[in-house]
């Protein structure tokens, strides 16, 4: 009599565990800071993300990437810049792409996005060998 609970809570568990891997990580994400807002969308072979919406944003739309290390980029707007591209993998880890660091103006790097989730995503940045890890939440 006792197996059958414990079959049922180990099926439970398994569901959400492959719930959670068969889960899209294509949407918008609420980031840990700056109460940024990314949307992540399949770009060729793997995936993108732009920046939506963020603090500085909301107290300035017309913002421009002036920290870019490219003068000739230093005119666009921060709103809708492409932080990462070319992220390779799926369906529950990404890597291999490149990022950009709108605070420092820097290009390059790698980093890992690993969708721990439906609705939670690490996402791993590196800038030389200086790493940063955020923990973003789903919000559409």
């Amino acid at each position: 009599m006792r197996l059958l609970p414990a079959l049922f809570a180990a099926g439970a568990v398994l569901g959400a565990a492959t719930t959670a891997l068969a889960a899209d990580v294509t949407g918008l994400w609420a980031t840990s800071s700056d109460n940024g807002r990314v949307q992540i969308y399949n770009c060729g072979a793997g995936i993108c993300g732009k920046l939506v919406d963020a603090d500085q944003i909301r107290a300035n739309p017309n913002q421009t990437d002036h920290y870019n290390k490219r003068a000739s980029e230093r005119s666009r707007r921060v709103k809708g810049l492409v932080l990462f591209k070319g992220y390779a993998g799926g369906p529950t880890e990404w890597k291999g792409g490149k990022i950009y660091d709108p605070r420092s103006g820097d290009t390059g790097g790698s980093g890992r996005i690993k969708l721990l989730a439906n609705d939670k995503l690490q996402v791993k940045g590196c800038l030389g060998p200086i790493c940063r890890t955020q923990h973003w939440t789903r919000v559409g």
